[in-house]
Formats: C-alpha cells, structure tokens, sequence
C-alpha cells in the first residue's frame, strides 16, 4: 500500500465496510471457502509476519514510546509458542 499509515485508515475502513456486504451477502460455503484460503495464507506469510511484529515493538521502544505501552505492546509479541493455532484446512471440513 503507498499510503501513509494515518491517511490510509478511512479508506481501508471504506473498503473493509464494502467488503463485509459482500462477505454477509455469500454463501455459506463461499465463507467457508475463503476463511480456508485466509487461513492458509497467514499461515504462508507467519514468518514474515512475526519478523513485522518484532520490528515493530523494536522501532516502538527505540523511539521513545513510553514505557507502559512498549509493555502493552510486548505483551501482544506474536511468538509460534504465544500465538493461537490456525486450525488446518482439514479440520474445517
């Protein structure tokens, strides 16, 4: 995305919005089919996933963020021990 960060969240959340009458609007099947293709591809992206979490609570503490929400923010670190399973494809069916 080349929008800056702060700019860009009314437009994703106008997107998101567009896309959620969509989603309510599909089957069931339909949902089902891309919660699995959603699925498989954080599974797909988790290391580079977990590489963006650390280096965002690095660049959080290195600039000045104070203390108690570096904290908050550690707590939400995103490890293959600390995370929630995705369950596979298989056990959906």
């Amino acid at each position: 995305m080349s929008e800056r960060a702060p700019d860009a969240i009314p437009a994703i959340c106008r997107r998101a919005r567009a896309a959620s009458r969509v989603v309510a609007s599909a089957s069931s099947s339909a949902r089902h089919n891309a919660l699995v293709h959603v699925a498989a591809a954080v599974r797909a992206a988790e290391s580079e996933v977990l590489r963006a979490n650390e280096e965002d609570l690095a660049r959080a503490s290195s600039s000045g963020m104070a203390t108690a929400l570096v904290s908050v923010r550690s707590r939400c670190r995103s490890t293959r021990s600390r995370r929630s399973p995705i369950p596979s494809a298989k056990s959906w069916g």
